[in-house]
């Protein structure tokens, strides 16, 4: 078998300039992009600290704000007449109210971090590729 000769080169000096030049574009588009990620990663480790010592230390917080105010409503109530074992009852229903509240509201974040739409979306993305 005879190889077949390879095609001429087309290209002029004008053409290659310019692909010179869109390879130059795209190489600044990628270092770009990849400075950005690197701030992004840099800020993330800068603010991951004062992130954990929040999640810790506000929930802390809110805690005893909670039982401080709850404290302070169960000495009202005795300090207004009832007895000890009706304001400590108060402050218990009060505490069962909050608790319960807050897993209601905890499941609804649970159900919103699911992803469901997002991966409905993805779904519907990937079956108009197909």
């Amino acid at each position: 078998m005879t190889q077949a000769a390879p095609p001429p080169d087309t290209t002029s000096d004008a053409d290659a300039a310019e692909i010179r030049r869109l390879a130059g574009d795209a190489s600044a588009y990628v270092d770009a992009w990849r400075e950005l990620f690197a701030a992004e990663v840099a800020l993330a480790r800068q603010n991951l600290g004062a992130l954990a010592i929040a999640a810790f230390a506000l929930p802390a917080l809110l805690l005893a704000v909670w039982l401080s105010t709850v404290g302070l409503a169960v000495v009202a109530l005795h300090e207004g007449g009832l007895g000890w074992l009706s304001a400590a009852a108060i402050g218990c229903a009060a505490q069962l109210c909050f608790l319960y509240l807050l897993i209601l509201r905890a499941r609804r974040w649970l159900r919103e971090l699911a992803l469901t739409h997002s991966r409905f979306a993805v779904q519907q993305l990937l079956e108009r590729v197909r």
